[in-house]
């Protein structure tokens, strides 16, 4: 009985803590819908949201976006980017958010239309903020297509069905020590 209080405490709070590999895997896709993974964090967030059927804010930030802002020095302010991540974490645990993080692999560079990776500079322009598509023929701006390309992968990892394949590292890129 005092498990079942346990449990309903932590339903009731949001937050849930799964550690082993095989139990994730074997979620049901109900499950995966109220679950969903903070990677960086090896954290399951019971998602209370779903269940009062209201809509709630997703925001997406690549995950190397704070990594200098969050060294601390002692007697030193924090950053901008530190205190926009500590208010955005803040109104996450009040319930009016969700931030995630991801990896930013390929996203500026991958189609969002076509998800292949042949975006080249467009001509007659100066840097490479414009690039145009090989396949389809659409000019993006880096940073919107970037963005469009992060809001997929979060999609796609919300349905349960993992990042896309354009968007996933390689096995020899992943051994490499970052």
């Amino acid at each position: 009985m005092l498990n079942i209080m346990e449990d309903e405490e932590k339903r009731r709070r949001g937050i849930r803590k799964i550690r082993k590999l095989p139990q994730m895997l074997q979620t049901t896709c109900q499950q995966s819908k109220q679950l969903f993974f903070f990677g960086w964090l090896n954290k399951w967030k019971l998602l209370s949201y779903i269940e009062n059927n209201r809509k709630v804010s997703l925001i997406v930030f690549e995950n190397r976006m704070f990594e200098k802002d969050l060294v601390k020095i002692k007697g030193a302010r924090c950053g901008v980017k530190g205190k926009l991540w500590k208010d955005v974490k803040k109104r996450e645990k009040e319930d009016g958010l969700i931030t995630i993080t991801v990896d930013e692999l390929n996203t500026s560079k991958a189609c969002n239309n076509c998800e292949k990776i042949i975006l080249e500079p467009a001509k007659r322009t100066r840097g490479n903020s414009i690039l145009v598509c090989k396949t389809c023929n659409t000019l993006w701006q880096r940073d919107m297509n970037a963005a469009k390309n992060m809001m997929t992968i979060s999609l796609s990892t919300w349905r349960g069905d993992g990042r896309p394949i354009v968007f996933q590292r390689s096995n020899e890129n992943s051994n490499r020590a970052t």
